[in-house]
C-alpha cells in the first residue's frame, strides 16, 4: 500500500513538471506572437509611411505637369507673335496687341499661381495629408487636361489668324 501514495506523488510531480513546461511554452508563444504582430505593425507603418510619399510625390509631379502645360501656352503666344512680328498692316498691331493682353492678363498670372502654388507644395512636402494629396492630383490632372484642351484650340485659332493675315497682307 505505500507505492499508491508514493505512485500518485510521482503522477502529481510530473503533472506539475509537465503544467511547467506548457507554461514556458506558451509564455514563448506570447513572446513571438507578440514579435510578429510588432513586426507586422513596423512594416505596416513603413508601408503606410512608403504610400503616403508616393502620393505626396505625384502631387507634386502633377503640378509640375500643369506648370510645364502653363509654360508651353506661353511659349506658343510668343512663337505666334513672333511669326505675326512681320505683318506691319493695322491689323497686325492690333492682333499684337491682343497677344500681349492675352499673355501678360491671362497666362502670365496664371503661370505665376501654378508655379507658387508648386512651390509652397515642395515647402509643405511633409506636412501633405492624404486627403490633400489626392485633391492635388484630382485638380491637376483636370486642369492639365483642359490646359492642352485650350492650347489646341489656341494653337488651331493663331494658326487660322495667321493665314488670314498672309491674306490681307499685300
Amino acid at each position: 500500500m505505500e507505492i499508491i501514495p508514493i505512485l500518485s506523488m510521482v503522477v502529481s510531480v510530473i503533472s506539475v513538471f509537465i503544467a511547467g513546461l506548457i507554461y514556458i511554452n506558451s509564455k514563448k508563444s506570447v513572446e513571438n506572437t507578440n514579435a510578429a504582430l510588432n513586426n507586422a505593425k513596423e512594416a505596416l507603418k513603413q508601408s503606410q509611411d512608403k504610400y503616403l510619399y508616393e502620393l505626396r510625390l505625384n502631387a507634386l509631379k502633377s503640378t509640375k505637369n500643369v506648370e510645364a502645360t502653363w509654360q508651353n501656352a506661353l511659349n506658343s503666344v510668343y512663337h505666334e507673335k513672333e511669326r505675326i512680328k512681320d505683318f506691319d498692316s493695322d491689323s497686325g498691331s492690333t492682333i499684337k496687341e491682343m497677344f500681349n493682353d492675352h499673355e501678360s492678363g491671362l497666362l502670365k498670372p496664371s503661370f505665376e499661381n501654378i508655379s507658387n502654388f508648386s512651390k509652397n507644395l515642395e515647402k509643405k512636402f511633409d506636412e501633405i495629408t492624404e486627403e490633400e494629396a489626392k485633391l492635388v492630383i484630382r485638380n491637376m490632372e483636370t486642369m492639365n487636361i483642359n490646359l492642352k484642351q485650350t492650347q489646341e484650340e489656341s494653337i488651331k485659332r493663331f494658326e487660322l489668324l495667321y493665314n488670314k493675315l498672309k491674306e490681307i497682307q499685300p
